[in-house]
């Protein structure tokens, strides 16, 4: 039942929050607060968002918030990084 509603919650993203959904820890319903609050739709928007702490000011988001968002960003573009390598040898 679960998976039918994430499914159904994926559908109804915007294109750019999908990205979002593969940053470690950020799930549907994180990705949508973050656009309808902040307007966030790419990675870039949600590291400039971190970056600057407007994160923490939205309810349920803190500082701890905003580190785990850039680590997760990190992790994500270095597993891009080796995808795009692994490819293009």
């Amino acid at each position: 039942e679960s998976l039918t509603y994430l499914e159904e919650l994926r559908e109804e993203l915007p294109l750019g929050l999908r990205e979002l959904m593969e940053i470690e820890g950020l799930g549907p319903k994180t990705a949508l607060k973050l656009h309808k609050n902040l307007g966030i739709s790419s990675v870039e928007e949600l590291e400039a968002a971190a970056r600057e702490g407007r994160i923490r000011d939205l309810e349920g988001f803190g500082e701890k918030t905003e580190e785990n968002i850039l680590q997760g960003i990190e992790l994500y573009r270095s597993a891009q990084e080796r995808f795009l390598l692994g490819y293009t040898l």
